[in-house]
């Protein structure tokens, strides 16, 4: 997967294949919990934001060792004096894991959630997506490894950690769990001015989510019948027979 066939993809098809990655989730008792909140759909709001992040590294697999080789498409519909035009579709160079794997670390999970615009560290020069609204709805599922007598021993946790996406602050490797953009002037030429146009046309609030493993995302592009999420087979309710 690289930029090239994700800069291919139509919203249509984006919108795709959220709306069945999150039917997929809730047709199956082990992974409906991914969904954080049932009423989570596609914002076809004008001025609207819609996030797809994909992890190309395997869970348990930071930054370090396999570094930015993840992905986040953002769709930002149309608002204003433009309102009749069409959505404008990004694609972003990004890490979705920490910086190293180390006791209590957290690994974002696969699952469909929520995120609001505001300020990475309060800092207004740094505009971010962020997870800390205070409604259960924007919680994030996040698994994490202990080490006890030589054995890593897993655990999943729901809850509220800080984690947003955001500016790589100059740095190369920093994130505790956070999604970073690889690029810093990617991140001032293109998503900064995003995040101000979404903040202008007061859809700031309720962005829809979706974060997805590679290989599922390409069979849901390619409507395969089943794929696993977090390590739970599913069935893939858009493929067609």
């Amino acid at each position: 997967m690289d930029f090239n066939y994700l800069n291919t993809l139509s919203v249509d098809t984006c919108k795709r294949l959220f709306n069945d990655y999150k039917e997929s989730l809730l047709s199956e008792s082990k992974t409906a919990k991914y969904v954080v909140d049932k009423t989570i759909t596609w914002n076809n709001s004008p001025g609207a934001l819609n996030v797809i992040q994909i992890r190309c590294n395997e869970l348990f697999v930071a930054n370090d060792k396999k570094f930015n080789n993840d992905w986040m498409i953002t769709v930002e519909n149309p608002s204003g004096e433009n309102k009749y035009g069409n959505p404008k579709l990004e694609v972003y160079s990004v890490t979705v894991d920490p910086k190293i794997q180390r006791n209590n670390m957290a690994f974002v999970m696969e699952q469909i959630t929520r995120r609001h615009i505001g300020y990475h560290k309060w800092n207004p020069a740094r505009i971010a997506l962020r997870q800390d609204q205070g409604s259960l709805n924007y919680r994030t599922w996040v698994a994490r490894q202990t080490k006890k007598n030589g054995k890593w021993i897993n655990r999943e946790e729901l809850g509220f950690f800080t984690i947003h996406t955001h500016d790589n602050g100059g740095f190369s490797n920093s994130s505790l769990g956070c999604t970073i953009l690889s690029s810093l002037d990617t991140y001032k030429k293109y998503f900064k001015p995003a995040l101000v146009r979404v903040q202008k046309a007061k859809q700031d609030k309720d962005i829809p989510l979706m974060i997805v493993r590679e290989n599922v995302f390409v069979n849901l592009y390619e409507n395969k019948q089943a794929f696993a999420v977090n390590g739970i087979n599913v069935k893939n309710i858009g493929a067609k027979p």
